[in-house]
């Protein structure tokens, strides 16, 4: 369901290297909300691992299209994020993003910044879909320290297509 209610062919794909994700019930700073059209206020809640790695493939979307996506650590005790997005090949390269998330307790990371009242686009990763139309996400604790997460969200933004032979006329 896109953020005005209507029906979209996107699906999550969640997948874990443990038996069970274990949701948790908590509250965001306010001030560390980013600003948006549909308020973020409802973000909530997370989902907590030590030693799981979890993977969010996001399916159905546009082959070789272009994503905003955006990864939101919080708990409400400290936890460290360790994250990829990997995305379609773009220029000869498979686009990996890796960042970490290091959250204070009941604090938000919005991909790798801490955070603000900024818009929430100024946080975005765009990321091309590969040739299936996939995005996958794959977060695991760091050593020592759990893994918290209270949601993912992507957009559209403009398709590309599959790489095609140009020509050359003069």
């Amino acid at each position: 369901i896109s953020e005005t209610g209507a029906a979209v062919p996107y699906e999550l794909e969640v997948s874990s290297t443990g038996n069970t994700i274990t949701p948790h019930a908590s509250t965001v700073d306010t001030d560390q909300l980013p600003t948006h059209g549909v308020p973020l206020d409802e973000l909530g809640g997370y989902i907590s691992t030590s030693t799981d790695t979890w993977t969010f493939t996001w399916t159905h979307l546009e082959p070789w299209s272009f994503h905003q996506v955006y990864v939101f650590g919080h708990a409400d005790v400290n936890a460290v994020n360790n994250v990829t997005i990997t995305g379609g090949n773009l220029n000869g390269t498979i686009q990996t993003i890796n960042f970490t998330q290091t959250i204070s307790a009941d604090g938000l990371y919005v991909n790798g910044k801490p955070g603000t009242d900024d818009d929430l686009t100024t946080f975005a990763y765009t990321v091309l879909s590969d040739g299936d139309g996939k995005i996958q996400i794959t977060v695991t604790p760091e050593q020592g320290s759990i893994a918290a997460l209270a949601g993912l969200a992507i957009a559209a933004t403009q398709p590309v297509g599959p790489p095609e032979n140009g020509s050359i006329s003069g």
